[in-house]
């Protein structure tokens, strides 16, 4: 069996924390081949349209790319550490995924949410065992027990066809077709030598390792307001022959090391042409009461400036408030925000080069300490003039509250 590595390709993209920009190391993962599905008569014939495969066929086989965008600085989970296994948990890590499938494209159309110290809608987690050598590697992406539907159905981008088929009596007129419940689990030998994130050179075989996922297919009727729905599991299992592999390519940064450019007001037609800049952006995050005590209110605006010279598209923004705060509002310049308890997630849509966004959002202080307000907006943008293809960038911005007053710890 011939080993094959995961592809790493190197980018980069800019956060900001408490004010000030960072330089971060972002990965990038492939995994493609050929997985295979069982497409059922009628329920799915819009899939196997989409996917340009046949109809009515138990073991179609599909092309496909998994493509995932990787914080390579970000801080494990310990969960174990001991004489008999090392294992991490990267809640975190991953910041977006797009799986194509016969050239049909499913992208994440948000951030990730971590829902607790040991779960997410996107984790990795990496085992290391001296002995016996066992080593162990599972991603999970949009698992079904372990995010909410509400998540799931705005996660990964859908694609809805026609259909106008009739079927128990009904006429059906629209199908659509969406993705979840992403798993790789590699589990054999000795192919981690720590339990950091692989990075470019690492070697993992092919041996014992599985990639499946479920395909959902949605048929829509008009005055229907619940659609009928079928679950199709796609798979593929790393035998001798499979087409299961791992792939390395470096992707380099349009500009290295160029500097942001100071915009320039009403330019004249002499100024010196500047080459255009991709990927820059601003976050900007201040509050109304650094200090505050329990039940008190605090208001944290929080800016995003568009400072390249492509629009972002897909904006999406994420809060976290402090714990036990209770939010109370939230609005935005632009776009919609919703959410619910300490999490706020706003869809901002396209800001323009120069442009700001502002959101605001309220909270009330629920219990006495230091705290954190977190806030990610990731955004995808053009690599270069007339350019098609769009880059995934990701900014960050903390600010410390702190609660007094009021009796402790409650």
């Amino acid at each position: 069996m011939k080993p094959f590595k995961i592809l790493l390709a190197w980018a980069a993209f800019s956060m900001v924390l408490t004010g000030r920009q960072v330089s971060a190391t972002t990965l990038l993962y492939e995994i493609s081949g050929e997985v295979v599905g069982a497409f059922q008569p009628v329920i799915g014939d819009a899939a196997a349209d989409l996917l340009s495969v046949p109809r009515n066929q138990q073991n179609n086989t599909v092309p496909f790319s998994l493509k995932l965008t990787v914080n390579a600085d970000a801080t494990p989970n310990i969960v174990n550490d001991n004489s008999l296994i090392q294992t991490a948990l990267y809640p975190d890590a991953i910041l977006a995924a797009e799986l194509d499938l016969n050239g049909v494209s499913f992208e994440t159309q948000r951030p990730f949410e971590v829902l607790s110290h040991h779960t997410s809608e996107a984790s990795l987690e990496l085992g290391n065992r001296p002995s016996p050598q066992t080593d162990q590697l599972v991603l999970k992406i949009a698992e079904i027990n372990s995010a909410s539907s509400a998540a799931q159905a705005e996660l990964f981008s859908s694609r809805t066809v026609p259909f106008n088929q009739t079927l128990g009596g009904i006429k059906y007129t629209t199908a659509t077709i969406s993705i979840e419940n992403i798993v790789l689990n590699k589990l054999a030998g000795e192919f981690l030598n720590d339990i950091n994130l692989p990075r470019e050179g690492d070697t993992i075989s092919s041996e014992f390792m599985n990639f499946t996922f479920l395909l959902r297919t949605a048929l829509h009727a008009e005055n229907q307001t619940t659609p009928r729905q079928s679950v199709m599991v796609m798979g593929a299992l790393a035998t001798p022959g499979s087409s299961l592999k791992f792939t390395i390519t470096t992707v380099p940064d349009p500009d290295p090391g160029a500097p942001t450019p100071t915009p320039v007001p009403n330019p004249s037609p002499t100024d010196s042409p500047t080459a255009p800049v991709t990927g820059s952006a601003i976050l900007d995050q201040e509050q109304s009461a650094p200090v505050l005590q329990v039940g008190e209110t605090n208001r944290y605006t929080i800016r995003f400036t568009n400072t390249s010279s492509f629009p972002a598209v897909g904006v999406r923004l994420t809060n976290i408030l402090p714990t036990k705060s209770k939010k109370i509002g939230k609005k935005s310049t632009q776009g919609r925000c919703s959410g619910r308890g300490r999490t706020t997630r706003c869809n901002l849509g396209t800001v323009a080069p120069g442009e700001t966004v502002i959101t605001e959002i309220d909270m009330a202080a629920g219990r006495v300490g230091n705290f954190e307000n977190r806030t990610v907006i990731r955004y995808r943008m053009a690599r270069k003039p007339g350019s098609k293809r769009k880059r995934t960038y990701s900014v960050k911005s903390r600010v410390q509250t702190t609660v007094t007053g009021g009796p402790a710890g409650r």
